[in-house]
């Protein structure tokens, strides 16, 4: 996932059957959770703070979630602007949510990410490579630290038995993201709509796979049924590589913009490429993604035209 700015809570949505969803804003110290159970137990809330999990008065809640599935989401934030929040929640939401997962014996997911792969040497990049990250550096806060979280769901697996799904997500776009999140379509869409001169990092060779929402969704939905000996972690991508700079030559395309490239300094530890090898993904989920880029860029194109 590309870093990003300020973003809005995620909206909560009604999941079919008997899940529930448990979403964090941006701040450990302003994290709010959300649970809706779509069974019995109704809506819950409650707050994830530094210290652990505080759960909403409501007694229906250990029978909402039990035996369902937690799925554990969180917004992005520009890795050198909250270095420490984005190092500190992986693990400080991870660990009372998994604790939360083993008390009432429900399965967990964890959404990781494609960074966990870092700069990579291998290409494209299966679940079986172990990555290429430079702990020190600025991404190092969330490349790092999703890694150290799927260490620790994987050790909750072993130690407690908590039944746990992971999914390495890459690049994701789609409507209802935030305007300002500063994720690459995102950007890319805003300035050409508005005109302004479009910024890429580098020399806009560096490659990127880019996943439609709905068909992420589609692939949790199938990780989320599998077997509980099937743990992942699992790919979920789209496999079509794409440069930055062909991506920002579409959406100029697309939305008619007059707008300019404008080239910058290439950040730090910036990923060269990144292109998912969903062949796990075929053969566990029978998964793969079904919209094309120019499909998905349009149907995103239109919602920021609504909002904007």
């Amino acid at each position: 996932m590309d870093a990003s700015a300020s973003a809005k809570p995620i909206e909560p949505k009604k999941v079919s059957g008997r899940s529930v969803r448990v979403e964090f804003e941006d701040r450990p110290e302003n994290a709010k959770a959300i649970a809706r159970g779509a069974g019995r137990g109704g809506v819950v809330s409650g707050t994830a703070r530094r210290g652990g999990w505080v759960e909403a008065g409501n007694k229906g809640f250990n029978d909402a979630v039990k035996d369902s599935a937690i799925k554990v989401v969180a917004t992005t934030l520009r890795h050198h602007d909250a270095a420490l929040c984005r190092s500190r929640q992986n693990l400080q939401f991870g660990v009372p949510t998994l604790g939360l997962a083993k008390r009432i014996k429900a399965k967990i997911f964890q959404a990781s990410t494609s960074e966990v792969y870092g700069d990579p040497h291998v290409h494209p990049q299966p679940e079986s490579y172990w990555g290429h990250v430079n702990p020190l550096g600025l991404r190092a806060c969330y490349d790092e630290g999703k890694r150290a979280a799927e260490t620790l769901f994987f050790d909750y697996h072993r130690q407690h038995r908590v039944r746990i799904k992971v999914a390495r997500i890459f690049n994701t776009y789609g409507p209802r993201m935030h305007p300002h999140d500063g994720r690459v379509v995102s950007n890319f869409i805003m300035q050409a709509l508005r005109g302004e001169p479009i910024t890429i990092y580098g020399d806009g060779t560096q490659t990127r796979s880019f996943g439609f929402v709905d068909d992420l969704i589609a692939g949790v939905l199938k990780l989320m049924s599998t077997e509980d000996g099937f743990l992942g972690p699992v790919n979920l991508g789209n496999p079509n590589e794409v440069s930055v700079r062909e991506l920002a030559e579409l959406v100029i395309a697309m939305t008619g913009s007059r707008s300019q490239l404008v080239f910058k300094t290439l950040p730090s530890d910036d990923p060269k490429q990144r292109q998912p090898d969903i062949s796990l993904a075929r053969a566990k989920l029978g998964w793969e993604p079904k919209v094309d880029l120019r499909d998905g860029l349009q149907r995103t194109i239109d919602y920021f035209k609504s909002i904007n």
